[in-house]
């Protein structure tokens, strides 16, 4: 693993980078499932966002744009971190 998206967690130490919506951010803290949609980018970094922000993203020309961000407010987390979603919630990679 390179230092491109490396971060500091205070949970798992050095990890590589992960960026959550909003509400599965909530999700970490309350376990409750919201659906996770992910990809990975050219940094291999994952970009996950749950069930309603993919409904959003659909409603709204299916783009990543100033709109669908806002509404995401998208989130810096570790790898490992989002990696426990897989112990409550149903992950899909995205297209």
């Amino acid at each position: 693993m390179n230092d491109i998206g490396v971060v500091q967690c205070d949970r798992h130490g050095q990890v590589q980078a992960a960026y959550l919506c909003q509400h599965l951010l909530a999700g970490l803290t309350d376990r409750s499932p919201r659906g996770v949609n992910w990809v990975t980018d050219e940094n291999d970094a994952v970009n996950a966002w749950c069930d309603g922000c993919e409904s959003y993203l659909l409603a709204n020309g299916n783009e990543w744009n100033d709109r669908t961000e806002a509404h995401a407010q998208i989130k810096l987390v570790c790898r490992n971190c989002f990696d426990d979603f897989e112990s409550f919630d149903t992950l899909k990679e995205a297209n």
